[in-house]
């Protein structure tokens, strides 16, 4: 049968259950939809595993290793000659991070373990799709029909359906997506963007699409509890405002300048405001998105923000995932933090380029302490797996032609992608805008670009003294920009990262590392 070229028990054995269901429409859609997706699923998970095995490969070689056929790596010959030709007297010279000596026992531990992890995920991605494929056959051989594989008709898709989705590996959500039909698509946007529009997996231009319906949708929803919210606190404060007292002799009745609360009207109070705070941030985001390019991820409830900026209809040369900095929440989307994406977007497309930059917020993002603490590593990895996750929905976009990705940081989100570069992500180019420190289990990949951009004197550069930064790193060109002379503009660190009314430099700096 046409399709099924492999060779192999379980090919034969897909071929011939396939074969058997000649005259079995349905049964036959159910088993090609859920092939669809077992074979999506396994080719995802290779390309990623390829991306990873050049780039560990070539980690290990740059750092005087090697690697056998069954994936133990261990220190090379060249490393052990430069030991033995260190002479007793050179062990200040040896102990230096650049002897390759110690450069190899520094990072053997960190390769092999990235070694052992690209192995295991290609044992569980044969085991997937092995299990997937007889999953398949037996939908053939007990002649299962499953409604949502349908993709020849028009009948509706349920909401139960597409809620099991969220279960799914991402591409087998792409996959099930693509086996439906045109009208059954259409029906799930108009029907279901609440669902749809933060489901990994789904292609960007529909999510884009669900989330500005979600994000209007949350605007009237968010206007109206403001106007609920605002009535209440005007009654506590006139309850409060109304509270009268006796004068010193006990006799008479006075009103009371100053309200009086009890402890319960305060605690509401408390709330009431914070809700206030909180709701007007988040819809401020919605507003501000909805007069832009969108996002591909609106999730007030999880805390969670995605904007896009540039044209997702069109197939771009630049594809940049940008990771802000410290305290960014909700209220940062309302107050310009995607200005600095935008005009990259705009100069870049001045120059020829198309571009996509996507500025992510997954969570609480980074904070001083506690929760997404910037100094805390094992902080950083958690959110760092996040960005590696969307890198991994960038990939699976599959632009034409030859794009560029791009990973972007400012201050604490640079630790966030050196995270994610340690737990697997590759990409072509990578930029620190006024970075703070490198992640304890990064390690440069050869095959990557890294630049370090910022303006003088900028505090940032304290944590040289006593960590790993992109402005020590022999790994990152490192561009310094001198300050504009003006009165009461913001500090270096904070301009770097703002729009083209106080950072043209640090736009025009960035451009062209891009461009490069």
């Amino acid at each position: 049968m046409k399709g099924v070229t492999s060779e192999g028990h379980t090919a034969d054995a897909l071929r011939g259950a396939l074969y058997s269901l000649t005259h079995d429409e349905d049964v036959a859609e159910s088993a090609l939809t859920r092939l669809m997706q077992a074979l999506n699923t396994a080719a995802e998970a290779v390309e990623q595993i390829a991306l990873e095995v050049e780039a560990t490969d070539a980690r290990i070689t740059a750092n005087y290793l090697v690697i056998d056929e069954i994936g133990t790596v261990s220190i090379s010959q060249y490393a052990r000659d430069a030991l033995s030709a260190s002479a007793p007297t050179d062990h200040d010279v040896m102990t230096q991070s650049g002897h390759p000596y110690i450069v190899a026992g520094v990072t053997l531990p960190i390769l092999q373990s990235d070694v052992d992890r690209i192995l295991a995920a290609a044992r569980e991605t044969r085991q997937t799709l092995k299990r997937d494929l007889a999953t398949v056959v037996k939908i053939c051989s007990d002649r299962t029909v499953d409604a949502e594989a349908s993709g020849t008709s028009d009948s509706p898709v349920s909401r139960r359906d597409v809620e099991q989705w969220a279960n799914r590996d991402p591409a087998a959500v792409r996959a099930a997506w693509e086996s439906l039909s045109k009208s059954q698509q259409d029906q799930l946007l108009e029907n279901y963007p609440d669902l749809i529009g933060n489901l990994a997996g789904i292609p960007f231009t529909v999510r884009k699409l669900a989330n500005d319906q979600n994000m209007q949708a949350f605007v009237d929803e968010a206007s109206q509890q403001l106007k609920e919210v605002d009535a209440e606190i005007a009654q506590i404060k006139d309850d409060a405002a109304a509270k009268q007292t006796k004068d010193p002799s006990g006799t008479v009745w006075l009103p009371r300048s100053v309200p009086v609360y009890t402890p319960e009207q305060k605690n509401r109070l408390f709330e009431l405001e914070r809700a206030r705070e909180d709701l007007l941030a988040q819809r401020g985001a919605a507003e501000r998105l909805l007069a832009g390019d969108g996002a591909v991820k609106f999730d007030p409830a999880n805390d969670s923000i995605i904007a896009v900026n540039g044209d997702l209809t069109k197939n771009p040369d630049i594809v940049i995932s940008y990771a802000p900095g410290t305290d960014t929440d909700f209220g940062s989307f309302a107050n310009g933090i995607t200005d600095f994406p935008q005009a990259i977007v705009e100069w870049l497309e001045r120059a020829d380029e198309s571009a996509l930059e996507f500025t992510v917020k997954d969570g609480q993002w980074s904070t001083w302490g506690g929760e997404g603490a910037n100094w805390s590593s094992a902080e950083m990895a958690e959110r760092g797996a996040k960005v590696f996750e969307f890198q991994k929905l960038i990939q699976m976009e599959d632009y034409a032609g030859d794009v560029t990705t791009v990973a972007k940081g400012h201050s604490a989100g640079v630790t966030k992608l050196t995270a994610a570069e340690a737990q697997g992500m590759v990409v072509d180019k990578m930029i620190s805008e006024a970075g703070s420190y490198l992640h304890r289990d990064w390690i440069p990949n050869p095959g990557t670009d890294y630049t370090h951009i910022q303006y003088e004197n900028d505090g940032i550069n304290f944590l040289d003294n006593f960590t790993r930064t992109p402005h020590d790193s022999d790994a990152f060109e490192n561009i310094t920009l001198e300050l504009p002379d003006e009165d009461g503009g913001p500090g270096g660190h904070r301009r770097i990262a703002q729009g083209s009314e106080t950072n043209m430099p640090g736009i025009r700096a960035t451009v062209r590392q891009l461009k490069d």
